[in-house]
């Protein structure tokens, strides 16, 4: 099993990936499973509010499972940034037929880490906001996969903690049945770490975590599949599986 669990395409406002070229770009790099995770934002100052079709994403991801099923297995799939805020959205999208929903935390007090001119707080203050949205979202549960965890370190080159903070956030994610991601995409944007670092794993498995979900966060046709196996080189180290999803069931695998 190599999966990408984590793939935006044209569906996505910030992408122009197309699904079938994401599909034969999988087949080439050995991957066995793979989902198309295109966003899906509800904030008012996100661009990519209102951008998300389901019908026509639902319609094109059909295609291509059928036309690769002798090839690799294609899962449908959403990334659902502030679940906490958008709850009768959110309660709509789980009963639209998803293998997965990814939980992402983009906006903190209706600013986003990657644009700084809006944001006024301090790097301490926002991760100090963005933990406790974090861990609103975590709480309100419904989705699959907790993803990028530590999400604001990709702008800002740093990251603030406390583990104690993370720890509690990551046995309420065990709780509720939610997997933690390791993100690749920093791997491939000069961090030599990526979304959560080591440190949050360890924590995760600390927190009783098993599994994990391997994704890419790749918005190009030519990201697909980019070092997931350096992230799941990263799980095994602490005895995490990696796993992939079944109308929004965990189905854990071995690597390889």
């Amino acid at each position: 099993m190599r999966t990408d669990l984590h793939i935006h395409t044209c569906f996505s406002s910030d992408s122009e990936a197309d699904m079938q070229a994401c599909c034969e770009a999988a087949v080439e790099r050995g991957l066995s499973h793979i989902c198309f995770t295109d966003h899906l934002e509800h904030n008012p100052h996100d661009g990519g509010t209102g951008y998300y079709r389901p019908e026509a994403y639902f319609n094109e991801v059909r295609r291509l499972q059928q036309a690769y099923k002798n090839k690799i297995t294609v899962l449908t799939g959403v990334e659902f940034a502030e679940p906490h805020l958008y709850r009768t959205a959110l309660a709509q999208t789980l009963a639209q037929g998803y293998d997965l929903v990814l939980g992402s935390v983009h906006w903190i007090d209706d600013m986003a880490p990657y644009e700084p001119e809006r944001m006024t707080y301090s790097t301490e203050k926002m991760f100090q906001r963005y933990w406790a949205e974090m861990e609103r979202a975590v709480e309100t549960g419904g989705v699959q996969v907790l993803s990028h965890m530590d999400f604001p370190k990709r702008y800002c080159k740093q990251c603030f903690y406390e583990e104690d903070t993370i720890l509690r956030i990551l046995k309420k994610a065990v709780q509720q049945g939610i997997v933690m991601e390791i993100n690749a995409s920093t791997l491939r944007q000069g961090f030599d770490e990526p979304m959560p670092s080591e440190a949050f794993v360890a924590l995760y498995k600390e927190a009783g975590g098993t599994w994990v979900s391997i994704g890419s966060d790749s918005h190009y046709e030519a990201h697909v599949g980019a070092d997931v196996d350096r992230a799941a080189a990263l799980a095994d180290r602490y005895g995490l599986r990696p796993c992939w999803f079944s109308q929004k069931k965990a189905i854990p695998g071995a690597w390889g």
